[in-house]
């Protein structure tokens, strides 16, 4: 697959959206599930996996469970209350 060239544009609208996940996780107990962030944002589960992968590989928020049990949780340099792996 061809990867999409990402402009400035694009690139602020999705760290704006990281960014809103992380204070949503805040004031959240620092959980999450991909099936809030798709309602959250008005988009498909995949997207909202994405956008999670995208904080996961960033060391910002730590997958615990499998599958249709994982949550996300904030890394404690994040607010989190535990490192969690």
């Amino acid at each position: 697959m061809i990867p999409l060239p990402i402009n400035e544009e694009t690139s602020d609208k999705i760290s704006d959206k990281l960014h809103k996940i992380i204070v949503y996780m805040q004031g959240n107990s620092g959980v999450v599930t991909q099936a809030e962030i798709a309602k959250m944002f008005g988009v498909s589960d995949r997207q909202a996996r994405n956008y999670l992968s995208l904080l996961l590989n960033d060391g910002k928020i730590c997958a615990v469970g499998a599958n249709k049990n994982r949550t996300y949780t904030l890394n404690i340099k994040y607010g989190g209350n535990e490192l969690r792996s």
